[in-house]
């Protein structure tokens, strides 16, 4: 189940931010959720810590004495009480920090980011400044004059730095990480022979639901 958070940035942050993923090719949900969960890990981590400080002082505390053996004794007992609620505090903690620890340390599982173009196509089609929303674009630009899209067609469009709409100066770049499902990669979206491009048929009919969207 996901919940989605508003967030204020700064303006220069956040066109750095748009960069790195135009850059890496990663998605801005995943890159968020990784970053929170390392966040969360990091703050349980302190958070645990700062139980395990509490509890070796008032275990030292156990062992000191004034002169008064009595006093000594309830101040132990006392302290014994407080230290297993605070050991299982410290459990607890330790216990979902590292199961966010371990949620971070996914590893290049095909299954993880098989069709994972398939999420990320419906916010592709919002962000018509994004390189993958242009040359979806052009794809359908491309497919408007011939049934059979040419790859060369494709570039040609995304080459015209006079038209906004389509200008990917990364083009190259940016048009394999749509045919891979990695880490890094935005997707696969598209298939070719050299020659001619199409929608694979994995992310097809998503594709095709946004496609007014693209073209708009």
């Amino acid at each position: 189940m996901k919940k989605r958070r508003n967030i204020n940035m700064d303006s220069e942050v956040y066109r750095r931010l748009d960069l790195a993923l135009e850059l890496s090719g990663d998605d801005e949900d995943e890159v968020f959720d990784r970053l929170t969960k390392m966040y969360i890990s990091e703050i349980f981590g302190v958070v645990s810590q700062e139980y395990g400080v509490q509890k070796a002082d008032m275990e030292k505390s156990d062992v000191n004495t004034n002169g008064n053996n009595e006093k000594v004794v309830e101040k132990a007992d006392s302290v014994d009480v407080d230290i297993t609620k605070l050991a299982e505090k410290v459990d607890n903690v330790q216990k979902i920090s590292t199961k966010f620890v371990n949620s971070t340390k996914k590893t290049g599982d095909t299954n993880e980011f098989y069709k994972k173009a398939l999420k990320k196509i419906p916010g592709w089609a919002e962000k018509s400044e994004r390189y993958t929303h242009k040359i979806i674009r052009a794809f359908f630009e491309a497919e408007k004059i011939n049934d059979k899209v040419s790859l060369k067609d494709m570039e040609r469009m995304c080459s015209d730095a006079g038209n906004v709409e389509l200008f990917v100066p990364t083009f190259k770049n940016n048009y394999v990480q749509m045919k891979i499902d990695t880490l890094k990669s935005n997707g696969k979206v598209f298939e070719d022979d050299g020659t001619y491009v199409w929608i694979w048929k994995e992310v097809e009919d998503t594709l095709r639901k946004y496609k007014s969207d693209f073209l708009r």
